[in-house]
């Protein structure tokens, strides 16, 4: 019997990465731009320019927003990452 070895290319770790950044702005209740890169840079050891362009990235893609008046300078989840969520972990 051999095992099979998984091989993980550069859109298998950006995808883990996405996720697990999307997941912390979740359950963080929204995050800053400095809380993101240090839990990027802890958790993956990322430049900040690496996690502003994944923070780019969600937003256009329309997973995350900028917060109000309230909530100036916080990534928020949005109800397409919610509708999502419910497809990818059975939320």
């Amino acid at each position: 019997m051999s095992k099979e070895v998984k091989v993980v290319d550069g859109a298998d770790r950006r995808k883990a990465r996405l996720l697990e950044l999307l997941h912390y702005i979740h359950t963080k209740g929204g995050a800053t731009h400095d809380d993101c890169c240090a839990f990027m840079t802890l958790r993956f050891g990322l430049r900040t320019q690496t996690t502003a362009q994944y923070l780019q990235d969600l937003h256009l893609a329309k997973v995350i927003m900028l917060g109000g008046a309230s909530h100036i300078g916080k990534y928020f989840t949005t109800g397409t990452y919610k509708q999502m969520a419910k497809l990818l972990y059975g939320e």
